[in-house]
């Protein structure tokens, strides 16, 4: 058992699209809070090692609406989104498939690359 998080906030693993889990790896994505803010964070699992990457965070939001999430295509690309909220309203998932890319050391990941 593995303790992803210890200061994780009151909706860190709210919503669909937390973990994705493929013939080599196990992806999890979680929101953090401290005096700092709200941190998107992600980490990975590799199958064969049973080693766990460090977290790498994503990027940083004003309040816990900023949760991250990821989808995987059929490439084997991991795409990470935020939701955006207005006013009080889910707008949806900001640009839809930002890939890591957004984050320059990680753009690009494949199904069996580490975070």
């Amino acid at each position: 058992m593995q303790l992803i998080s210890d200061i994780g906030s009151e909706r860190a693993t709210n919503d669909s699209g937390k973990i994705i889990t493929t013939a080599t790896h196990t992806h999890v994505i979680w929101q953090d809070v401290s005096r700092e803010g709200y941190f998107n964070r992600v980490r990975s699992l590799d199958h064969q090692t049973d080693a766990w990457t460090e977290p790498f965070t994503l990027d940083q939001g004003i309040d816990n609406h900023a949760r991250g999430v990821m989808t995987i295509d059929p490439d084997g690309i991991l795409h990470v989104s935020r939701c955006v909220v207005v006013s009080g309203r889910a707008l949806g998932y900001n640009g839809g498939s930002d890939s890591f890319g957004r984050v320059s050391r990680s753009a690009g990941r494949k199904q069996g690359d580490p975070v």
